[in-house]
């Protein structure tokens, strides 16, 4: 079946899903990913019986209990598709050691899912009413000004209309728990 087939029958599961791949040492691992990413996913959603089951009109806790779940498969379908690409890797002679980081967002019902690999960020933005800030914790101003070019002008409507925060911890090696990880996966 082709990437299209696989693409419709979860469209109708989440109102959005989005990845963006970034590949180091080659191409292989972003573009396997990139194609793969929605069957591996698809498997590890019929194993759990979420199998188009699922609407885009849930209510709010209806939502949660699923987002569990699918964040369940997410994590399940990534570490399939490594270990998969991994096999992939060393099967018939290859000695491809491409790598990729990735960051995965989906939208079921009013909930954002959000996964990301390697030192990738990934930031939610939003606007809102003059004069308000969301009640959220770490978000902060886009302070748009600071981008635009001498000739560009800002009106004073835009200035603080849109908020930013970060949705997605980068993994690096400086980081103590990610430098463990990647000890223990010998360098991966």
């Amino acid at each position: 079946m082709g990437r299209e087939g696989r693409e419709a029958r979860c469209t109708y599961i989440f109102i959005a899903f989005r990845a963006i791949f970034d590949g180091h040492c080659g191409n292989q691992a972003a573009r396997y990913a990139a194609e793969m990413l929605i069957g591996f996913l698809e498997k590890e959603l019929n194993l759990r019986g979420l199998d188009g089951t699922v609407s885009a009109t849930l209510t709010v806790a209806e939502s949660t209990d699923r987002c569990e779940e699918i964040k369940s498969a997410l994590r399940d379908a990534l570490l399939n598709l490594d270990n998969e690409f991994c096999t992939l890797c060393h099967y018939d002679g290859r000695e491809w050691e491409s790598g990729t980081t990735a960051l995965v967002a989906m939208i079921l019902g009013k909930s954002l899912i959000v996964a990301n690999l390697g030192d990738c960020r990934g930031v939610l933005c939003r606007s809102i009413d003059e004069g308000s800030f969301p009640d959220e914790p770490d978000w902060k101003v886009l302070e748009a000004e600071t981008h635009l070019t001498a000739t560009q002008e800002l009106s004073n409507e835009m200035k603080s209309r849109c908020v930013w925060r970060e949705i997605a911890n980068v993994h690096k090696p400086a980081d103590q728990e990610e430098r463990a990880r990647i000890e223990r996966a010998n360098g991966w």
